[in-house]
């Protein structure tokens, strides 16, 4: 398999992943809210403490879940692939103490960011529990309202979490390969890059225009200071095409 293809496979495998998170821990927390008794009457501290057993038991599940998921985020197959495609274009491959640091750094930075997306989601949940359990409502609008926060709902506005993560994890795993990539090739003094990687129904009008061609360093550089739909704010280098984007750049090496 070409590293273009093991690269598609491990993002493919990524979302298959985050995808078995949130159809275990929807079931787990559907069970956690049946067995909740909506108030009737005016709230008591009976009521209070099964919203508080709830809400601890809703934010285990979701720790649980994510912890489990993150352990998955395969860092080191994306790390080992852009060290082969560097060394099938000479270029040396052995990390400087910086390196080590950025790198490490970088993933750290993704389990953090995942925890900090789970962790909004999971307070907003907790006020939907203790508006439906202490002033009014049903479990089946709970559940609906989670539901919409989670993996997204019939009549629920906004984005769910799912969506965030997945494009959260994928960014994280192509914007980790990129830098490594970019990183040992700007150490190597190379000057000349062709974007690569792989089309899809989905790719924005500025990669296919882009896909295949060698620029220089000057001209890609140039490209942080122009818009395109899609575009992600920050380094183009790092970035690419912008969101859910599957393209890099790879270094070509002048004779």
């Amino acid at each position: 398999m070409t590293i273009n293809g093991q690269i598609n496979s491990i993002l493919d495998n990524t979302e298959k992943n985050l995808k078995s998170v949130f159809k275990k821990l929807m079931v787990r927390i559907e069970e956690i809210v049946i067995d909740i008794q909506i108030s009737r009457d005016a709230p008591s501290l009976q009521y209070l403490r099964q919203a508080q057993d709830a809400q601890a038991a809703i934010f285990d599940e979701i720790n649980k879940k994510f912890g489990q998921f993150n352990k998955t985020l395969e860092f080191e197959k994306i790390e080992k692939l852009a060290l082969k495609l560097l060394k099938e274009n000479g270029i040396e491959t052995t990390y400087t103490a910086f390196d080590d640091t950025l790198f490490s750094s970088l993933r750290r930075q993704t389990i953090s960011g995942m925890n900090f997306l789970s962790a909004q989601t999971a307070n907003s949940i907790a006020q939907d529990l203790y508006d439906v359990v202490l002033v009014s409502g049903s479990k089946h609008d709970l559940i609906k309202r989670i539901r919409g926060k989670l993996i997204g709902a019939k009549g629920i506005t906004g984005r769910p979490l799912s969506t965030y993560a997945q494009l959260y994890a994928h960014d994280s795993l192509m914007e980790y390969f990129s830098r490594i990539n970019v990183t040992k090739s700007f150490q190597a003094g190379i000057q000349k890059f062709r974007y690569r990687g792989s089309l899809m129904k989905t790719s924005r009008p500025w990669c296919v225009n882009h896909a295949g061609k060698v620029f220089t360093k000057a001209e890609i550089n140039s490209w942080n200071g122009e818009t395109w739909r899609g575009k992600k704010p920050g380094n183009v280098w790092v970035n690419r095409g912008g969101y859910n984007c599957r393209h890099y750049f790879t270094p070509e090496i002048e004779e």
